[in-house]
């Protein structure tokens, strides 16, 4: 289909998808050279007439000037643009929803609120919040010496797991504190993280 759409393009026309899983290296690996440059993915929030966020998710062969149209052209459409690199699975709004909806899940397994407690606290506070400010934002507002601080500390939700991930994110730290877990294994203490401590 693409290449009989790009027989009638313009020759620097770009072909975005919306899906929400099919990396674009995928559609353009069999692809003749200089097609495949012109293929990304700008996967919309749904409903995407209410939320304004879309991913524009290249592969390794597209070219900075398609990526930099497509951005253009979402940006004059009154979208909100965001460049996602490696084509991750799930890119980065799936997984931010699928982390969210995994500790739902255990939340209500757990018998510690029930379906309507957990969507509500999303509806009316989390959702709430996250619409204004981000949850890097968050943090960064909400503790001393900000995200870096926080991640230092050895009661921060964050130490509990993905600390060495937060250490590219916050300039460099690499949290020593011996308390830090794994769901996996013992921690550098001996302890063992819980199934709660996600």
């Amino acid at each position: 289909m693409i290449r009989r759409a790009a027989r009638s393009a313009p020759d620097q026309a770009v072909f975005a998808g919306s899906s929400s899983a099919i990396r674009p290296g995928l559609v353009a690996a069999d692809l003749p050279e200089g097609l495949g440059e012109r293929i990304l993915v700008g996967h919309p929030g749904n409903p995407p007439y209410l939320i304004p966020v879309i991913e524009l998710v290249p592969s390794p062969s597209t070219a900075t000037w398609a990526v930099e149209r497509a951005r253009a052209v979402y940006t004059g459409a009154g979208l909100r643009p965001i460049t996602v690199c490696h084509e991750p699975e799930g890119f980065v709004f799936n997984r931010l929803q699928g982390a969210v909806l995994r500790e739902a899940y255990c939340l209500l397994r757990d018998g510690i609120a029930t379906v309507d407690e957990i969507d509500e606290v999303v509806r009316g506070g989390l959702g709430r919040r996250w619409s204004v400010i981000g949850p890097f934002e968050t943090v960064d507002l909400n503790t001393r010496g900000g995200l870096a601080s926080a991640v230092r500390r050895p009661d921060s939700p964050p130490r509990r797991r993905p600390a060495r991930r937060l250490a590219a994110a916050t300039g460099g730290v690499r949290p020593t504190d011996r308390r830090t877990t794994s769901r996996d294994g013992p921690g550098r203490d001996g302890s063992t993280a819980s199934a709660a401590g996600r």
